[in-house]
């Protein structure tokens, strides 16, 4: 079951990118979950994507009720292009998440100016890896820990929060919850980093 390996992974990844704190859980579509509930996104409520996001968003959207505003990538970079996003900043979406497919990841002025909580998730590309401690990238950072992702410990899923409001909003959905939810020990034993 859950326990100090998971704790451990959780903070070391916290402190290498510069987080406030971080949860494993034991699956990536948990993880996802778990970042829309941190900023309260709810059935009904609209988030912005990105076309090239990995299907379990859209699993875990609909489950959930929310609705995809799916922005175009850049065929060069595969980021989102920001007339895109722009054109659904009007929708009132309550979040907007970046997937980093070839480790690229717009502007933080850019990021900045949408007013929006941002949820980042680096399971395919991982910049700024090489400035530890200052490489937090978003509100929300999600990590799939899927054999076929960048860090691996064979299943699993990274949540990590920039501030310490978030975090504490993060740590406050596994409370008094099942175990089930968190990522077991032995799984971070293999982890792959």
């Amino acid at each position: 079951g859950p326990g100090p390996l998971a704790k451990e992974f959780a903070h070391f990844f916290s402190d290498y990118l510069g987080a406030a704190g971080g949860v494993c859980t034991v699956n990536y579509h948990t993880a996802i979950s778990a970042a829309l509930d941190t900023f309260g996104v709810e059935r009904g409520d609209r988030v912005i994507i990105s076309s090239l996001a990995p299907q379990a968003y859209l699993e875990v959207f609909r489950q959930r009720g929310i609705q995809p505003l799916t922005a175009d990538v850049d065929p060069d970079t595969c980021m989102m292009l920001q007339d895109a996003v722009k054109a659904f900043l009007d929708k009132n979406p309550r979040a907007i998440i970046i997937n980093n497919t070839l480790g690229h990841y717009p502007d933080p002025e850019v990021i900045d100016g949408y007013n929006l909580p941002v949820i980042t998730d680096f399971s395919q590309g991982f910049n700024n890896a090489n400035t530890p401690g200052k490489a937090m990238q978003g509100d929300i950072m999600l990590l799939s820990l899927a054999v076929d992702n960048i860090i691996t410990a064979a299943g699993g899923g990274l949540v990590l929060a920039r501030g310490k409001k978030d975090y504490k909003n993060l740590s406050s959905i596994f409370e008094g919850q099942s175990q089930d939810f968190l990522l077991c020990d032995m799984k971070i034993g293999r982890a792959h980093v």
